[in-house]
């Protein structure tokens, strides 16, 4: 089984209809349409990418599933998109996922960067708890 086999494996177990999640590496949407299904009608997910071509490829994954109108999707660092997030969200967050490596076929010279990386981790943590303190 592959690792994000696993780890939607462990989402499927955790997600509910209703909960809001987070896919702080949209790439291709995979995992973007993988959450959208999980929280179902009533559950909204918020995909991040620092690439445009990202973006537009989960777009268009999102909408030929017909499930765009569960998915937020921003073009930024996850870093800075998910210290917005705490900042200005205060909604529970049930979970953040981050599948890390090249898009295939993109411009390799926007990337995200290590340091950038480790902050939206921190970040994450961050929303995670928040989740806690409001439930």
């Amino acid at each position: 089984m592959r690792l994000t086999e696993k780890v939607h494996h462990i989402l499927t177990n955790h997600l509910k209809e209703g909960d809001r999640a987070i896919d702080a590496t949209a790439g291709n949407g995979y995992d973007t349409l993988f959450l959208a299904e999980q929280v179902g009608p009533s559950g909204k997910v918020i995909a991040i990418d620092i690439q445009d071509c990202a973006i537009r490829s989960t777009r268009e994954k999102l909408e030929s599933a017909g499930l765009i109108d569960r998915v937020r999707l921003v073009t930024d660092d996850h870093a800075i998109a998910l210290r917005k997030l705490i900042e200005d969200d205060h909604e529970n967050v049930a979970a953040i996922t981050f599948n890390l490596g090249y898009l295939p076929g993109s411009d390799k010279s926007i990337q995200t960067r290590a340091e950038s990386t480790e902050e939206a981790l921190a970040a994450s943590i961050q929303l995670l708890t928040l989740a806690d303190t409001f439930a």
